[in-house]
């Protein structure tokens, strides 16, 4: 039997074959070719045979030699005379499937690696949410080139048929009828000409290109859906500008004679003359104008119901990165269907009975989740219908001029009694908790959290993020710190005392102490040496990223409280006095074999080393 392994390779219209393909198995039976079935997306994309020849194996895949033999049982069974795989996973692992299958012949085109270049940039955009401008290095690589031709001289060049991937070559003008008569599948049929998973026009590039920056899921999936058949822009362009583009072009023509020679190419000489007969496409330069992102998002609004839920979601959880992209914000707040706006919503608020249960109910605060630690005892009738509305309807929130204070709480740093100190000076409703339930989530990916409108302090364990400073523009930052080895040997005995409470230390039971390492010294080596485990003993590493600790207002060291307290009772015009909350005994008593393990915290000194007075 005839073997036939199509391994595309990428942008050579291996969506468009296997899309065939699958919607004709019975008709290649009746002529003697049996084509394993396999599921294909929305948009008609697969990864084909993948899982008609291997296995998945943790996080990779090997080779299955039974199912090959089962799917080679059924092409027998059947009657047919061909056996044919198509994947574009199987083009890195050519030669693993030369040695499984001695037999087997590869089919695949090659396709100018200029075309490919832009194709793939187009494709990282759709698929991979690549946000970045297209660059073209002087002399860019050939992949694929490198790819095959390695697998060619490992191989041998009898097992291979390559076919360039040009109009002008195929059977018909068609890329189907090509790849078929390669087949000897020669059967007079009407094929209907469907292109798959094509290329993003420009205005749909652009706008995805866009909406990629901002890593919101919720809406890039369906967003791909709808640009994937948006027809109205301008679908032929090249994005290289055309002094560059000659060169890069006479560069890869190099690249593709020699391919060409290395791998015995069908029709070389004339694929190559081909090639350099064709012109660029018209050249645009990549910029997003307001025009196209309103044109663009209008008709998926008219097309697509839910497009106005996912745009809400999106203007409500994200804000803009730069001051330019504010005009695509205001575009998308000026199209959503005014019938679904949030005065509209609001306006209902009072002639609902079960809605303003709803609120009474957000009033008292001790039943629900999010204000669990965030220090509010009680919200005012103005406050629970705004806490209502984000809470059901993402209402958007604007800029808070009201929060004072951005306070940082990295965990096992007197936080919570600085926490308390400052509730005592400032008032209990000034200060608002920023945790798990409450929205260090939200901060933590840049989003703007709701707040009431009594907080002049958000304190608690969020990481630092740009866009905070765009939420808050009249806060200053605050952070208490405190020695990583000294925090560290704290944080383990916090795990200690709590035990099976914190999923961590179920962690560290499991690996270390049901081992018999029950010594907390020996204990917190095992814990400090874990790159699996050892994360929460970098907080200031991760607490830092964005924005850097010289870049705060008030930095404070547990180890000189006292001092520090006044020096920030000075800054904030208030009394602050040490109150000691959340306090373990003995949690300071750092034996001298555990002050010898510092080195593997060096990333952590060296980030808040010099802020640690009396140290």
């Amino acid at each position: 039997m005839k073997i036939v392994i199509h391994f595309g390779p990428p942008k050579t219209g291996t969506s468009t074959i296997q899309h065939w393909l699958t919607s004709n198995t019975n008709l290649l039976v009746e002529n003697g070719i049996y084509y394993p079935g396999h599921k294909v997306d929305e948009n008609g994309v697969s990864s084909g045979n993948l899982t008609a020849l291997f296995e998945r194996v943790g996080d990779n895949f090997s080779f299955s030699h039974k199912k090959f033999k089962n799917e080679l049982a059924l092409a027998e069974q059947k009657g047919a005379h061909t056996l044919l795989f198509s994947s574009e996973f199987f083009m890195r692992q050519l030669s693993v499937i030369a040695e499984a299958i001695p037999e087997a012949i590869f089919l695949g085109f090659v396709r100018f690696p200029l075309e490919t270049l832009e194709s793939t940039y187009n494709q990282g955009v759709k698929r991979k949410a690549n946000p970045e401008l297209l660059t073209v290095g002087e002399k860019p690589r050939a992949p694929i080139f490198e790819i095959v031709g390695k697998a060619v001289n490992n191989i041998g060049k009898k097992r291979f048929e390559l076919l360039p991937f040009e109009k002008s070559f195929f059977v018909e003008g068609d890329l189907v009828k090509t790849f078929l008569n390669k087949l000897d599948f020669h059967l007079d049929i009407e094929i209907t000409r469907e292109t798959v998973n094509s290329s993003y026009c420009f205005e749909a590039l652009e706008v995805k290109r866009w909406f990629n920056r901002y890593h919101f899921l919720p809406i890039l999936s369906p967003l791909d859906k709808f640009l994937q058949g948006y027809k109205k822009g301008t679908s032929h362009f090249s994005l290289i500008p055309p002094e560059k583009f000659e060169r890069v072009k006479e560069h890869y023509l190099t690249l593709t004679r020699e391919f060409s020679d290395q791998v015995g190419l069908v029709g070389a000489e004339e694929f190559i003359d081909k090639l350099r007969e064709k012109s660029q496409k018209p050249y645009r330069m990549q910029q997003l104008t307001s025009d196209i992102f309103e044109a663009v998002i209008q008709d998926w609004l008219d097309g697509n119901p839910g497009a106005g839920d996912l745009l809400r979601k999106f203007v409500d959880l994200s804000a803009p990165q730069q001051p330019s992209d504010q005009v695509y914000f205001d575009t998308i707040y000026k199209l959503i269907p005014s019938s679904r706006s949030f005065s509209a919503l609001t306006s209902a608020l009072y002639l609902d009975r079960t809605t303003i249960k709803a609120v009474l109910n957000t009033m008292n605060v001790k039943k629900l989740s999010s204000f669990r630690r965030s220090g509010i005892n009680k919200l005012s009738f103005t406050s629970a219908i705004s806490k209502w509305k984000f809470d059901h309807f993402s209402s958007t929130l604007p800029v808070n001029h009201q929060v004072e204070w951005i306070s940082h709480h990295i965990p096992k740093t007197a936080g919570s009694s600085l926490r308390n100190s400052m509730e005592q000076a400032y008032g209990m409703q000034a200060i608002y908790g920023v945790y798990r339930e409450s929205g260090a989530a939200e901060l933590n990916k840049g989003r703007n959290i709701w707040l009431p409108a009594e907080a002049k302090v958000i304190h608690g364990h969020f990481r630092t993020h740009k866009n905070q400073q765009q939420y808050f523009p009249n806060a200053k930052r605050l952070v208490w710190l405190r020695d990583p080895i000294e925090r560290a040997w704290s944080l383990l005995g916090r795990l200690l005392d709590i035990k099976e409470k914190d999923q961590l230390y179920n962690k560290l039971k499991a690996r270390y102490i049901d081992k018999g390492i029950t010594e907390k010294a020996d204990l917190f080596r095992a814990w400090i040496t874990d790159d699996e485990l050892n994360y929460p003993l970098f907080a200031y590493t991760h607490y830092f990223r964005q924005i850097g600790i010289e870049h705060f207002d008030f930095v404070g060291s547990m180890h000189s409280m006292k001092e520090d307290l006044v020096r920030l009772s000075n800054v904030l015009d208030i009394d602050l006095t040490v109150e000691h909350k959340n306090v373990r005994t003995g949690a300071t008593d750092l034996p001298i074999e555990v002050r010898q393990l510092e080195s593997y915290l060096a990333k952590e000194y060296a980030v808040v080393g010099k802020y640690l007075r009396n140290k």
